[in-house]
C-alpha cells in the first residue's frame, strides 16, 4: 500500500479526494483482477494505471452505446503532443509474425478480453477509458517464445481540483506472451511517464532463457543489469531492428534488477 500511495504522490499533484479513495481503489482492483485473471500491473506502472487497476466499469465509456441507443460514429483519436509512444500506433505491423493473421487475431482477442472494462475508471479524482481500436505494433519469434506488442490509445482527465502531470490521450502498451500452454496472455501493461522517462520493455522467460524485448519509440536506449556497490548504473546501448530490440540476457542478470532507460544522444 505504501508503494501505491508513493507512486500516486509522484505523479498526481494537489489531489482533493476522499481519504479512503486509495483503499477503495485497491480493494476494487483486487476483486476485478481475480475475476478476470489479469496479471497485476508491474510496480513501475504509471499512477493512472494503478488507479485503473481498481477500475469501476462505467457503461457507455468504452462501448459505442448505452442501453439500446444506436452507436455513434467514433470521433478521431488525436494523441497528446507529448505522448512518447504515439509512433507505435502508426504504420503496418512489424516482425516475422506480422503475416500470421491467425496469431494476430488471437493476440487482439486476448488483449480485448483482458482489457474489457478493466481500463475504464470513473471516480471522484479521475476518469479514463480506452479509445479507438488496438493495434499489433510488432509480433515475432524470440528465444523465449512468441511475443507481440499491442498499442491502444487511452484517455484520462482529472475531475474537480485534481491536477495530473499527464492529461489527455496517451498510448498504452501491452506485451502479449505465450503462457506455459502456448496460448497468448498479457503479462504486463505500460503507460508512459512524463518526459518520456520509461521505454516499453518486457523480459520474457522460457526454459531458463531470459529475453529483453524493447519497442523502438525513436529514442536511443540502454539497459543496465543493476546498480553497483555505489548505487550507479552502467548502461549498454540497445540495438533496434525492425522496430524492436531483442536481447538474450546473460544468465547472471537478475531480471528484477534490470533497468531500461533512454540515453542522451552523444
Amino acid at each position: 500500500m505504501t508503494d501505491l500511495k508513493q507512486r500516486l504522490i509522484d505523479i498526481v499533484e494537489d489531489v482533493e479526494a476522499p481519504s479512503d479513495l486509495l483503499d477503495r481503489t485497491r480493494l476494487g482492483g483486487t476483486r476485478r483482477v481475480r475475476r478476470r485473471r489479469f496479471a497485476t500491473l508491474t510496480g513501475t506502472t504509471f499512477a493512472v494505471a494503478a488507479l485503473v487497476g481498481g477500475a469501476v466499469v462505467v457503461p457507455g465509456l468504452l462501448g459505442g452505446r448505452t442501453n439500446d441507443q444506436p452507436a455513434a460514429s467514433p470521433a478521431p483519436v488525436t494523441p497528446a503532443a507529448d505522448d512518447p509512444y504515439k509512433s507505435l500506433m502508426q504504420g503496418l505491423t512489424r516482425g516475422d509474425l506480422a503475416g500470421d493473421k491467425a496469431y494476430l487475431d488471437k493476440v487482439l482477442a486476448t488483449w480485448r478480453g483482458s482489457s474489457s472494462g478493466l481500463f475504464s475508471v470513473r471516480d471522484s479524482a479521475v476518469t479514463g477509458a480506452l479509445r479507438g481500436d488496438p493495434k499489433v505494433y510488432w509480433a515475432g519469434n524470440t528465444p523465449a517464445g512468441r511475443i507481440a506488442i499491442v498499442a491502444q490509445h487511452y484517455e484520462v482527465h482529472p475531475r474537480g481540483n485534481v491536477k495530473l502531470a499527464m492529461e489527455g490521450v496517451y498510448t498504452l502498451v501491452a506485451f502479449v506472451a505465450d503462457d506455459h500452454k502456448g496460448n497468448p496472455s498479457v503479462p504486463v501493461v505500460l503507460y508512459p511517464l512524463p518526459a518520456g522517462g520509461r521505454l516499453p520493455s518486457h523480459v520474457a522467460s522460457k526454459g531458463g532463457t531470459n529475453v529483453l524485448v524493447t519497442a523502438d519509440v525513436g529514442q536511443p536506449a540502454g539497459w543496465s543489469a543493476g546498480a553497483d556497490a555505489k548505487g550507479r548504473h552502467q548502461y549498454t546501448p540497445l540495438h533496434f531492428k525492425d522496430g524492436v530490440s531483442v536481447l538474450v540476457l546473460p544468465a547472471s542478470v537478475d531480471p528484477a534488477k534490470l533497468s531500461v532507460l533512454p540515453l542522451q544522444p552523444r
